[in-house]
């Protein structure tokens, strides 16, 4: 077993633990944050995903979006 120093116990949890933490004590909240679908991704996506990654849209998004959407 490893032990570790003792300046460990001056961090603190991050809000997303906490948030986490809140969430598994309280199912009736919905949490909205990022998931994993249940199912596949229709054919239609997929197709819309190449052409953008071809035209070079593979960074994120503005902060603002983008207007043609």
């Amino acid at each position: 077993m490893h032990k570790l120093a003792s300046r460990v116990n001056v961090i603190g949890s991050t809000k997303i633990e906490e948030s986490l933490r809140i969430i598994e004590q309280h199912p009736e909240i919905i949490s909205l944050g990022a998931g994993e679908p249940d199912f596949p991704a229709p054919k239609n996506v997929i197709s819309a995903a190449e052409r953008f990654l071809e035209k070079g849209y593979t960074h994120y998004s503005p902060m603002l979006g983008r207007k043609e959407l």
